[in-house]
């Protein structure tokens, strides 16, 4: 089985706009239509998809972003609240830090929402202690 034979074909609608490719290497003849997730896609006079013979067609694809870094794992998972809740207990915090977890502790025990970065402060000061 060729390469050829291998690819899809694409029928190229009636009053699809023909144009030269951009590319200075290639200058072929190419379609624009919609793909079926309704993108513009260059397809040659035969119906196969240009990017599969086009020279150039690395300088036209889209670089894909990074996916963003994943958070570190919390150690042995724990949530904010129980950070809080062994902390309270643990002598060698400084005594900033001793009247930051305790307040976070009364705000947890009455219900109040602990904020990102109120959350982010006692997992630095639990990383710091462990």
């Amino acid at each position: 089985m060729t390469d050829e034979s291998k690819q899809t074909k694409i029928t190229i609608p009636p009053g699809a706009p023909l144009v030269a490719c951009r590319a200075a290497s290639c200058g072929e003849p190419i379609y624009w239509v919609k793909s079926a997730v309704g993108r513009n896609m260059p397809i040659n006079r035969d119906g196969s998809p240009h990017f599969a013979s086009c020279p150039a067609a690395d300088a036209f694809r889209r670089r894909r972003q990074a996916a963003p870094a994943q958070p570190a794992p919390l150690v042995a998972d724990l949530t904010v609240e129980e950070m809080v809740e062994q902390l309270g207990s643990s002598a060698n915090l400084t005594s900033w830090e001793l009247q930051f977890v305790a307040d976070m502790a009364a705000r947890i025990a009455g219900g109040l929402h602990i904020t990102h970065g109120r959350g982010e402060k006692i997992r630095q000061i639990w990383d710091e202690r462990q």
